[in-house]
């Protein structure tokens, strides 16, 4: 009943210069064909930690609710999602590390992420929309977050992210996924 195609284009690159670090990423995902917009998956959702971080919990509700942002702005059958990391050596290995630790291995790191959810390309048509969606609206987000090193095998982030809007609350959250 539905017939499309999904397409995820992600590129990263990482640059080390003693004692700091620096990540960036660009990636889009999306859902291409007749079905792509109407499939039976779920929509991606840009407030995901893991896309854009800080559009949780009462920091969305806040936003939604001053009319700041549409929920549907942070939803699509595509996203673009872009971030840029500073990343601090925290603890692990003294040639790198600010502090010694042949056990705990962490960064601290300091961020932007931004990114774009849409459905139809008419959402970028602000003149004449006629597709039922509100115009495609970029989100950014501030924040610092700790990525441990879990026995080797885990990452996990606890962040605190502020959304680049007026008045809002910044959100604080935890990834616990493989971080990029």
């Amino acid at each position: 009943d539905y017939t499309f195609s999904n397409a995820t284009l992600d590129y990263r690159i990482y640059r080390f210069f003693k004692p700091v670090g620096f990540a960036f990423r660009a990636m889009h995902m999306g859902r291409y064909g007749e079905g792509g917009n109407n499939s039976p998956l779920a929509p991606f959702f840009l407030g995901s930690p893991w896309f854009i971080r800080g559009f949780n919990g009462a920091a969305l509700e806040s936003l939604v609710v001053n009319g700041q942002i549409g929920q549907d702005n942070l939803f699509g059958s595509k996203v673009v999602v872009s971030s840029f990391e500073v990343r601090i050596p925290f603890s692990g290995p003294e040639q790198l590390a600010l502090i010694k630790s042949g056990f705990l291995f962490t960064d601290l790191n300091f961020f932007v992420d931004g990114g774009l959810a849409w459905f139809d390309q008419q959402q970028f048509d602000t003149d004449n929309n006629l597709s039922g969606f509100s115009d495609a609206t970029p989100v950014f987000s501030v924040g610092v977050s700790v990525r441990a090193n879990v026995f080797g095998a885990l990452i996990v982030e606890p962040y605190l992210a502020k959304p680049l809007f007026e008045g809002a609350p910044a959100a604080f959250g935890l990834n616990i996924i493989p971080g990029w």
